[in-house]
């Protein structure tokens, strides 16, 4: 598995464990290219990952290292004409998960987090959402 499923996998872990602790409840999750029946009248978050760079970041060294770059994204949407409350609560939430963290993955590589970006607020699809981007880096040792 190559490092960037990797980090899409712990970051939908990391939400998914962790955010009902945060938030104060559950809420239906929308994964990338999964299967989701979306909720009628009630909040959820939507996640996604944007890898936006890949370079070698080690020069001189006998072991190869690469630098993935990218955004974690979260989307909490609520439904339309509710008020953006539970909306800011679920993005606070999120940051705290997710905000300036190091992570492990299953093959000794680790991921980096940033500090979390909140942006727009935009209606869609009868629902109104604020998106949470979180920078990241990983480093990938290769053979």
């Amino acid at each position: 598995m190559n490092v960037m499923e990797m980090i899409r996998r712990k970051f939908y872990d990391l939400v998914i464990s962790d955010f009902a602790g945060e938030y104060g409840e559950a809420l239906s999750i929308k994964l990338e290219n999964h299967k989701f029946q979306q909720p009628i009248d009630e909040p959820f978050l939507a996640l996604y990952m944007i890898n936006t760079a890949s370079a070698r970041a080690s020069i001189g060294t006998v072991a190869k290292f690469q630098r993935h770059c990218g955004f974690l994204c979260i989307e909490c949407q609520v439904p339309a004409e509710t008020g953006t409350g539970a909306m800011w609560l679920m993005a606070e939430a999120v940051t705290r998960v997710l905000e300036e963290k190091q992570t492990s993955l299953d093959d000794g590589s680790y991921f980096t987090t940033g500090t979390a970006k909140k942006y727009g607020n935009t209606s869609q699809d009868a629902n109104y959402f604020v998106t949470v981007m979180v920078p990241f880096d990983a480093d990938e040792c290769k053979p």
